[in-house]
């Protein structure tokens, strides 16, 4: 069976079906709640898992790990959890994902509604996308909290899953719920016992399982689907009926996707610094050729970093100068301000509207970080497209995915994101990408 968009479609429908028979009238549901075992589509799924690991990203070694029990480095934690186990479920700000091994790749799963540029959207589609190494996937989870100006805990438990066919267990199975019956109880004291060290990270979210990926997906990077159920007063709608006209996957390969390289010139430049409000005097008249195809950044500007480097990079994209940084943050808050509704959809799960993201993460004051949200209100702002390569990839935000109508620039902004430090620094010049530059072995 091919882990195609009919397939993964499939997947969701079955997790959200398993997540109603779960969930029942609890608030939250624990990656702890899964049963030993569950029946499905006649068969017999055997869930093991690890004990949960409670993590957090140190950046700088600050944190006494020994005062809260099981718990370890956020990319320590990853590493753990995936030894000797198939997958990982990933808990944080409210949101479970889960981390995939198949044979020697790294998948990574994200049933959240999300855009083709891999934001929130509650209009978008779910994410499946194959990750380098679990560096990337670590980088992932620090993407999550951009921004935040206080350490995010995670909790990571590993699980594996066998399957079996359901007739040869039906005592088993029978047996098993009845042991579930009886130890309930029990399993809930011991649940308040573990949670005296730290608070438990808890998900509404809906889980899935996977019984089986298709090596064919592996040459793409990423997969979109869109969630199909719709909740309302507690209710679970499933559209059982899915064509391949109307399946809400859309698996994109990225071996023919390609951005050309055209960095803004001199007008533009001074339009763009009058929409942001900033001065004009040192722009520069270096002219710098346009690359079709463009590949990794071959030359970088360095910006400083003091927590204000992506909008520091943005003021040196638009006027060669750093120091109008300040400039650039007021007028993005203020765009965000002032279109709180259409933002409302990008925001990170744990922000409910735009004031609330702005607020907690004290957006509008210096020497704090900005996150994926500013630079796509940046580029709606400017109706200018911003690039940021990041993991030997590029990634396009732009006015377009605000609304498809919107008058966009043909010149664009390119950024280097460094992930390690979460930095930005801006991008003068790149390499050209050949068509043809993976070599064929036989």
């Amino acid at each position: 069976m091919d882990w195609d968009q009919m397939y993964i479609d499939n997947v969701l429908i079955k997790g959200n079906q398993i997540y109603s028979n779960i969930h029942g009238d609890n608030v939250h549901l624990l990656v702890s709640d899964l049963p030993g075992m569950i029946e499905m589509s006649g068969k017999l799924l055997k869930i093991s898992r690890k004990e949960s690991i409670t993590a957090v990203i140190d950046n700088y070694g600050t944190i006494d790990f020994s005062e809260f029990g099981n718990s370890l480095p956020l990319d320590q934690a990853l590493q753990e959890s995936l030894i000797d186990y198939d997958a990982c479920f990933i808990c944080a700000y409210e949101t479970t994902f889960l981390a995939l091994k198949h044979n020697q790749d790294l998948l990574l799963f994200d049933s959240h509604a999300r855009n083709k540029f891999g934001l929130q959207d509650s209009d978008g589609k779910s994410l499946l996308l194959k990750l380098n190494n679990l560096d990337h996937l670590y980088q992932y989870c620090c993407n999550m909290m951009a921004g935040s100006s206080q350490n995010q805990w995670f909790e990571v438990t590993g699980v594996s899953i066998c399957i079996e066919n359901c007739t040869d267990n039906n005592e088993l199975l029978e047996s098993y719920n009845q042991a579930s019956t009886s130890n309930s109880q029990l399993s809930e004291n011991q649940e308040k016992e573990n949670k005296n060290s730290h608070e438990i990270i808890k998900t509404q979210e809906n889980l899935t399982m996977h019984d089986h990926i298709s090596p064919e997906i592996l040459k793409s990077n990423i997969c979109s689907n869109e969630s199909i159920v719709i909740e309302k007063n507690n209710e679970v709608h499933i559209d059982e009926g899915i064509t391949d006209n109307e399946s809400d996957v859309e698996i994109l390969s990225t071996i023919n996707n390609f951005y050309d390289f055209k960095p803004l010139n001199t007008d533009s430049k001074r339009k763009l610094c009058i929409i942001a409000k900033i001065p004009t005097k040192k722009i520069s008249k270096k002219i710098t050729p346009n690359i079709h195809n463009m590949g990794p950044p071959s030359a970088t500007k360095t910006i400083t970093g003091d927590g204000n480097c992506l909008f520091r990079a943005i003021s040196y994209a638009l006027s060669n100068r750093q120091e109008f940084f300040g400039n650039v943050r007021r007028a993005i808050v203020d765009h965000l301000m002032t279109n709180t509704e259409i933002f409302r959809s990008f925001l990170q799960p744990r922000f409910i509207t735009v004031e609330q993201h702005i607020q907690t993460l004290n957006m509008e004051e210096n020497n704090v970080w900005g996150t994926e949200l500013e630079i796509l209100a940046c580029a709606d702002l400017l109706k200018t497209d911003i690039y940021t390569f990041y993991n030997g990839t590029w990634i396009k935000y732009s006015s377009s995915q605000i609304n498809s109508n919107n008058c966009v620039n043909d010149q664009a902004i390119y950024l280097q994101h460094i992930g390690d430090i979460n930095h930005y620094e801006v991008v003068t010049n790149v390499t050209q990408k050949s068509l043809l530059s993976k070599s064929i072995t036989m």
